[in-house]
C-alpha cells in the first residue's frame, strides 16, 4: 500500500501533467508499448484486489456490477451458441424423438461436453443448483456414493449371515 503522503504527491504531479488516474490506468492497459512494463505486471498481480476494490467502493460499485453482469451475459451467450452448434451433436428434435433415442443419451457425456465447451455456463448451473439445499444434499450424497464405488471396485458388501458381525464384508 502506498503511504498517503506519497500518494498525495503522485496525484499532485499527475494533476500538474494533466493526467487523471483513470486515464493513466487505461493508457497502461491499452497501449501495446507497455505490455512488458513493470506497471502492467503489477496491475496483473493485483487484478483481483483491483476488481474487489472497484466492487466495494461506493462510487464504482454499481458500474462494476453492471459491467460484470454484461460480461457474464456475453460469455454465457457465446457458450450457448457453442453448445447449440450442430457439429457438437447435441441436437435432437423433441417432437420426433422416440424412446430409444432418449435412452441413448448419456448424461455423463453431456456433462463432459458442457464442461469443455461452456465452463462458465456449467459453473452458473452449479451455483443455481447448489442454491437448493435438498438438491445440493442429493448431489453431495451421489458424489460420495460414486467416490465410494471408485475406491472399492472389486469388493461387494453383502448382507451378513445370521450371527455374523454387521461390519464384516465378503468378497464378490
Amino acid at each position: 500500500m502506498v503511504p498517503s503522503v506519497k500518494l498525495h504527491d503522485i496525484l499532485d504531479h499527475m494533476d500538474n501533467l494533466g493526467v487523471t488516474s483513470g486515464e493513466l490506468f487505461v493508457a497502461l492497459l491499452c497501449n501495446n508499448n507497455y505490455i512488458q512494463a513493470g506497471a502492467i505486471t503489477s496491475i496483473a498481480t493485483c487484478a483481483t484486489e483491483i476488481l474487489g476494490s472497484l466492487h466495494q467502493h461506493p462510487r464504482t460499485r454499481n458500474v462494476t456490477i453492471a459491467w460484470a453482469e454484461q460480461q457474464s451475459r456475453n460469455v454465457y451467450a457465446s457458450e450457448i451458441l457453442q453448445l447449440t452448434d450442430k457439429k457438437v451433436n447435441l441436437h435432437f428434435n423433441a417432437t420426433n424423438t422416440i424412446e430409444e433415442r432418449m435412452q441413448d443419451i448419456e448424461i455423463n457425456d453431456l456433462t463432459e461436453k458442457m464442461i469443455q465447451l461452456a465452463p462458465g455456463l456449467w459453473s452458473l448451473f452449479d451455483v443455481l443448483l447448489s442454491a437448493d439445499s435438498k438438491l445440493n444434499y442429493m448431489r453431495v450424497w451421489r458424489k460420495s456414493q460414486q467416490q465410494q464405488k471408485e475406491k472399492e471396485p472389486d469388493e461387494c458388501v453383502l448382507p451378513a449371515p445370521v450371527g455374523a458381525h454387521p461390519t464384516t464384508s465378503f468378497p464378490a
